[in-house]
């Protein structure tokens, strides 16, 4: 199978196209005028915790600091060093969690995914729910669930 891959780039976008057997496979757009972050994952530092809002905001290094909501984050690192989830034992949406304050603390460093672009003066909004979207499957990690398409999709 011949696999070709075409560049195209000029001053205001760049293009990436993979042919096979000369029928186009994937096709890559990237604008230079402005720069996406959604879906970006980071290494940050918490910022400030609000337990009032049961929210944190975590410094990514773009300017702004990001808005990190407790409903946002999958798992956490116990006092042993063993990876928990935050669920709600009650399974009444979430009105048990394990309040933020015992999660997060000013300083520590957690990884972060884009989930909201900035808008105006406000930051980006983040989850703790990190996806990795590849051709054939999304890596989840800490992820417990299995899928698979249709035959016919």
């Amino acid at each position: 199978m011949a696999t070709e891959i075409v560049v195209s780039e000029d001053e205001y976008e760049a293009r990436a196209a993979l042919l096979e057997e000369g029928r186009l496979v994937e096709f890559y757009l990237e604008r230079k005028d402005t720069e996406q972050i959604l879906g970006n994952i980071y290494k940050g530092r918490v910022a400030s915790v609000l337990p009032g809002m049961q929210a944190a905001f975590v410094d990514i290094g773009i300017g702004k600091n990001a808005f990190l909501h407790i409903s946002d984050l999958q798992t956490h690192v116990n006092e042993y060093g063993e990876i928990e989830r935050n669920v709600d034992p009650s399974g009444r949406g979430g009105r048990n969690r394990i309040p933020i304050e015992q999660i997060l603390k000013k300083g520590q460093e957690i990884l972060v995914q884009i989930e909201k672009e900035s808008i105006g003066t406000k930051g980006p909004r983040v989850t703790g729910y990190l996806t990795i979207p590849g051709r054939y499957l999304v890596y989840v990690p800490h992820g417990d669930q299995l899928g698979h398409l249709a035959p016919n999709q």
